[in-house]
């Protein structure tokens, strides 16, 4: 007996079940890597997203003692008083590097840690991006706005005396 069956050259029992003799579909395969190409780019994009923004914090990390020395100087506030700001943007920096490599983490999740359950995974890690960026408008307009704010308080307080 050959190696594919009986018969002097073998047969041809054993080609029925190779991969070759299966039912082809046109662009099955592509369709497969389509689809983890896109799931790729969400991933990639989400992390260049907090990446980018990340370093927008970086500079605002900078910008923030030139506006608490103005709002010490100017409106006399306590230094204390302006210290949430550096705080604020600090807490930012983390949860955008906590989501950074929390995006890589949910790439590979499926295949290095599927005992990771996916909702609970992605609920935390939806609840942080929510978070993060409610603290990054907060303090945008915080920043942007205080000037104005603070000038018109001022001036509204001062009026009243």
């Amino acid at each position: 007996m050959g190696k594919f069956g009986s018969g002097p050259k073998g047969g041809t029992d054993g080609y029925g079940s190779h991969k070759c003799n299966g039912d082809y579909t046109e662009g099955a395969a592509s369709n497969d890597s389509v689809a983890e190409l896109k799931r790729f780019e969400f991933f990639s994009n989400r992390y260049n997203n907090h990446h980018r923004s990340g370093q927008l914090e970086a500079r605002l990390l900078g910008e923030v003692p030139l506006l608490e020395k103005e709002l010490v100087d100017r409106f006399g506030m306590p230094w204390i008083a302006c210290q949430f700001f550096v705080t604020g943007v600090q807490q930012l920096q983390l949860n955008r590097q906590i989501l950074k490599n929390s995006y890589m983490f949910g790439y590979f999740r499926s295949t290095m840690a599927p005992y990771v359950n996916k909702d609970i995974f992605e609920n935390i890690q939806l609840d942080l991006e929510r978070h993060t960026e409610r603290l990054s408008n907060l303090l945008g307009y915080a920043i942007t706005q205080s000037m104005g704010w603070y000038s018109s308080f001022t001036h509204l307080h001062s009026a009243c005396w």
